[in-house]
């Protein structure tokens, strides 16, 4: 399912994200503060137990392990999607209300069986509000890991280029020297 979608997520992910000029590697930092850029220590947990279902870590390196939930939290800090934040806000909530709903405790603390049948409800379209449906939250969150999974190393995911040996990928010249600074 992830291999299907990872070649044009690849090269969109090499391009298309501007990030900050922070260091990409800041998860422990974030954690140990209880805080990242945009996600509080509570969202922190269930973006990165929703990724981490998504890109599992099975017989080899995961959305965890990349640290996705540290690209993630970038680009939603960043103005460029202040859009996508009340979905994103919204979606968090519901995780953990279908995961209450389930097992009476939040996503991130559910067993992972648990928290896969928490996604698929999710990805069926289980209503967030007036117009807006979780299937585009999860479209936005799966889409998310997979760029954090493959994108350059400098913006934040992709920790210790473990999305880019899973699919072979060798980086060439020119590469990033820093995330590009947006005039917004």
């Amino acid at each position: 399912m992830v291999y299907a979608a990872a070649a044009p997520a690849a090269v969109l992910a090499g391009c298309r994200r501007r990030g900050l000029p922070p260091a990409p590697d800041r998860a422990e930092e974030q954690r140990s503060r209880g805080t990242g850029r945009f996600f509080s220590a509570e969202q922190w947990d269930a973006v990165e137990a929703a990724s981490g279902r998504l890109i599992p870590g099975d017989d080899g390196p995961g959305a965890r392990e990349a640290r996705v939930v540290n690209y993630i939290d970038a680009q939603l800090a960043l103005p460029q999607f202040a859009g996508l934040r009340p979905l994103f806000l919204a979606g968090l909530v519901k995780l953990d209300q279908l995961a209450h709903g389930v097992a009476g405790k939040r996503f991130a603390d559910l067993p992972p069986a648990k928290q896969d049948a928490v996604l698929r409800r999710v990805e069926r379209g289980v209503l967030l509000g007036k117009r807006r449906r979780s299937n585009r939250f999860f479209r936005v969150l799966l889409t998310f890991t997979v760029e954090g999974f493959l994108c350059d190393p400098i913006y934040g995911g992709n920790h210790d280029k473990v999305g880019w040996e899973l699919i072979g990928f060798e980086p060439r010249p020119p590469r990033p020297l820093r995330p590009y600074r947006s005039a917004v």
